[in-house]
C-alpha cells in the first residue's frame, strides 16, 4: 500500500504519535534510516509489541526518512557523507538536522631531529662507506591498505646523483616506517596519512613533507514543509 506524507500523518496521529524521530547515517553512496521512535502524547515511546499491535507500517516510515532527506539535498544520492536526525510531528513539518561528512585534503610539513631519530631507531642508525658518501637520501612513500608502500630512492652529494643500493633502501624504508609511527603518535595530527616524501640527512635531520585527509563536519538544517509531495 501507499502512503502519502498526509495519510501516513493521520494513520499516526489516529493512533496518539505526537512525534516520530529518527536517526540516519550515510557514507560512500550509501544511506540508512537507522532508527525509528515512535513518541506518545503520554511522552513515552511506543514498544514494538504495541507499534505491531497498531499495525503501523514500520517500513513505509524508514522510506519516509529517506524520502525526506531526498527532498532538501537530491545529490546526497551520490555523497551520503554523515549522520543526524529527523524529527517530525504528524501533520506538522519534518525538521532535518544533518552532520555533513567531507574529507579536507591539507599538507604538513615536519622534521625530526637527529636526537630523535636516534631515540625512535634505539640508536639503529644506518651506517657503512656507501652512507659517508650520501649527503642525503630522498624516498617517496604512500599508505596502501594501511601499509606504508615506498617509491624509488635517490642519493645526492655534493648536488650529484647516486644510486642506493637495495640493502641501504630496505634499512632506509625500515627506519623511515618507525619515524612515520612516531609521528603519527606524537604529533596529534588527527588525520590520516595519505603519502610524502621523505628527505634524510643520514647523519642528521630528517625532514618529512606529508599529504593527509581529516574529516569535516559541518551541521546543516532543513525543514521539509507539511504539505510536501512525498510518497512511499
Amino acid at each position: 500500500m501507499e502512503y502519502s506524507f498526509k495519510s501516513l500523518a493521520r494513520l499516526l496521529q489516529a493512533h496518539g504519535v505526537k512525534e516520530v524521530i529518527m536517526r540516519h547515517f550515510g557514507r560512500e553512496g550509501t544511506a540508512e534510516v537507522q532508527t525509528v521512535n515512535f513518541l506518545t502524547k503520554q511522552a513515552r515511546f511506543l514498544t514494538y509489541r504495541e507499534i505491531e499491535r497498531m499495525h503501523l507500517p514500520e517500513n513505509e516510515i524508514y522510506g519516509l526518512g529517506l524520502e525526506l532527506m531526498a527532498h532538501v539535498k537530491n545529490d546526497w544520492a551520490q555523497d551520503w557523507g554523515g549522520s543526524g536526525e529527523i524529527r517530525w510531528i504528524p501533520g506538522g513539518d519534518a525538521r532535518i538536522r544533518h552532520y555533513d561528512r567531507r574529507e579536507v585534503d591539507f599538507a604538513k610539513d615536519i622534521t625530526l631531529p637527529r636526537e630523535e631519530i636516534r631515540t625512535i631507531l634505539s640508536g639503529d642508525i644506518p651506517e657503512g662507506r656507501e652512507v659517508t658518501l650520501l649527503d642525503h637520501v630522498d624516498v617517496s612513500f604512500a599508505i596502501e591498505d594501511g601499509a606504508v608502500v615506498f617509491g624509488d630512492h635517490s642519493g645526492s652529494a655534493e648536488g650529484e646523483l647516486l644510486p642506493v643500493s637495495r640493502s641501504l633502501a630496505e634499512q632506509i624504508d625500515q627506519a623511515i616506517r618507525a619515524m612515520l609511527e612516531a609521528i603519527q603518535t606524537n604529533e596529534s595530527i588527527g588525520s590520516q596519512l595519505v603519502s610524502g616524501r621523505a628527505s634524510w640527512n643520514l647523519s642528521g635531520n630528517c625532514y618529512f613533507n606529508l599529504a593527509l585527509t581529516k574529516e569535516k563536519y559541518d551541521i546543516l538544517f532543513f525543514t521539509v514543509a507539511r504539505g510536501a509531495d512525498i510518497s512511499v
